[in-house]
């Protein structure tokens, strides 16, 4: 896959099959691509009490790493910001949260990860 409608075909196709198999693993999807002002949240779900924000990621060649070494510290942070305006905005802002990452990877995208609790954000609320 190459140019950006690929990229972008590419990037549905992985957040589709991403809720698929988040709600076969007891997820309950709330929402898809929320857009705030700082960014956008691929999947938004339940996962028991706790509401999940999940990034999806999709390389097919792991030649400059691997998909989830892409949500680097400024992606974070807007991850971040942009749950903070989810919350807000959902009157949620005392659930309890996680950040998950999926990814797919390898030839074919076959490769499949699911990253519970992919990183930690300390106070993130204040």
């Amino acid at each position: 896959m190459t140019g950006a409608g690929d990229h972008n075909r590419k990037g549905r196709w992985a957040e589709d099959r991403a809720a698929s198999l988040l709600e076969g693993r007891g997820y309950r999807v709330v929402e898809r691509n929320f857009r705030g002002t700082r960014g956008e949240l691929d999947i938004v779900a339940w996962h028991g009490d706790m509401l999940v924000f999940v990034e999806v990621r999709a390389r097919t060649s792991d030649g400059y790493g691997e998909a989830v070494e892409t949500v680097g510290a400024s992606k974070r942070g807007a991850l971040v910001r942009t749950a903070r305006e989810f919350l807000r905005a959902r009157d949620l802002e005392d659930a309890p949260v996680r950040f998950d990452v999926v990814t797919f990877s390898g030839e074919g995208l076959r490769r499949v990860r699911v990253l519970q609790g992919a990183f930690e954000v300390s106070d993130p609320w204040v």
